[in-house]
């Protein structure tokens, strides 16, 4: 199925199941997600410091988190913001999703990952830890948790099906129009989640613009992808699909599958809080 058309409404298929099937997963399968997961929670460890409000990765961690990815991206940036990785700024994401990655204020203000998260996830076999993190990607992560305001509901499934049904080929060739399938921090986050699982090909400029992180040219759809799109994301758009669904329907195709991570209760903090709250303009100017 060449033609994304041909996926929008599609029923899970024999060949459908059989792709899945034949798939291998394992730390580089079907893409580099496990072991990218696994350098970020041991760069990460018992702690980072952090001034982020939002317990995001520092500023002074980024590049050198980049260069220690699979495949890390090129880049000419003299001070980059985590926004100018969005892989890293994905895997950050599933990592706090998944409540792998947690924030404490005392004795510093840190980022660093949760010994009782961090022994469930020792427990889990690969196939575990992709689905478990797949699951987070569709329905638990946000962008909250890096400072930037989510539209209200958690998880990317939205972004996925829009950054996936604009590529009408399997191969899809990217400009530099900016009202393209990559404008918008979020629909970077997904398209380079979705390399980071396996669901698609992406390739990038060799060699950076000045001051610039590498544009992605070229992104192909794989065969598991246009499998996994049709089980994960063709369902109404308020039809509600958690976790324990989403075992359901993929247990019996990957039996490897059996135990889901299950956060931490977060600690009483004792103490007076302050909350702010911002409320959205109704109507027009006042």
């Amino acid at each position: 199925m060449n033609d994304i058309r041909n996926l929008f409404g599609a029923e899970f298929s024999p060949e459908h199941q059989a792709v899945l099937q034949q798939t291998k997963i394992d730390e580089r399968l079907p893409g580099p997600l496990l072991t990218n997961i696994e350098t970020l929670i041991n760069v990460i460890g018992t702690r980072i410091q952090t001034t982020s409000a939002y317990f995001a990765l520092p500023q002074r961690v980024l590049a050198e988190l980049n260069e220690a990815m699979v495949e890390p991206m090129p880049h000419d940036l003299k001070r980059p913001q985590l926004r100018s990785f969005p892989t890293l700024m994905g895997l950050f994401m599933l990592l706090r999703g998944a409540g792998l990655a947690v924030g404490e204020t005392k004795p510093k203000r840190a980022v660093l990952i949760d010994p009782a998260a961090l022994e469930q996830w020792q427990s889990l076999n690969p196939t575990e830890r992709f689905f478990n993190l797949m699951a987070c990607c569709l329905y638990d992560a946000s962008c909250d948790c890096v400072g930037m305001r989510s539209r209200g509901d958690s998880g990317l499934v939205n972004e996925i099906r829009n950054v996936y049904l604009r590529l009408q080929e399997k191969v899809t060739v990217v400009d530099d129009d900016r009202c393209g399938i990559l404008y918008g921090v979020e629909n970077s986050v997904a398209l380079c989640l979705l390399h980071q699982f396996g669901w698609l090909r992406l390739d990038y400029d060799a060699k950076p613009k000045p001051g610039k992180a590498a544009n992605v040219r070229r992104i192909e759809r794989t065969g598991f992808g246009d499998a996994m799109f049709v089980v994960t994301c063709n369902f109404g758009l308020y039809e509600d699909e958690k976790t324990n669904v989403f075992l359901a329907k993929l247990q019996p195709i990957f039996p490897a599958w059996m135990k889901t991570l299950t956060r931490s209760e977060p600690e009483f903090r004792e103490g007076n809080h302050v909350f702010k709250v911002s409320l959205g303009r109704f109507g027009g100017e006042s």
